[in-house]
């Protein structure tokens, strides 16, 4: 082996792209709409690479619908659950029941979940570990 050659697989400077938090990226709207900031000292500041930054720029509606949706601000990728329209539907109907004031517990939501999964033909489980995941996502 000679000292310049690398192993396969073990990259000897690979550099990590660094995921901000969704809190973080609305920060970063902020400070892109100073008058005073460049795309690269707000990339500098937040240490990312000023291409990053320029996608949480031009994904600025998206980023700013989420964080209005009460999205969880500490969460880094915005992953779907398993269920799809059942999640959705019952996300619609949690607010709903809120709304109404009534009291719910883990068991309800996943009764309801099973319960709207049968009415839309979905093959799905509503577990404890998915309603925790569900929780999350929905903050």
């Amino acid at each position: 082996d000679s000292p310049g050659r690398r192993l396969s697989g073990c990259p000897a400077a690979a550099s990590k792209r660094k995921e901000l938090s969704l809190a973080d990226r609305v920060k970063l709207l902020q400070a892109l709409e100073s008058s005073s900031a460049s795309l690269s000292s707000v990339a500098k500041l937040f240490g990312i690479s000023k291409s990053q930054a320029g996608r949480i720029g031009r994904r600025r509606e998206q980023i700013l619908a989420d964080w209005r949706t009460n999205a969880n601000p500490l969460r880094k990728r915005k992953r779907e659950g398993k269920g799809g329209e059942v999640e959705d539907a019952l996300l619609a109907w949690f607010r709903q029941a809120l709304a109404r004031g009534e009291r719910l517990s883990g068991p309800i939501l996943k009764a309801k979940a099973q319960e709207l999964a049968l009415r839309s033909g979905r093959d799905f489980e509503a577990t404890d570990g998915w309603l925790c995941r569900w929780k999350t996502r929905h903050n």
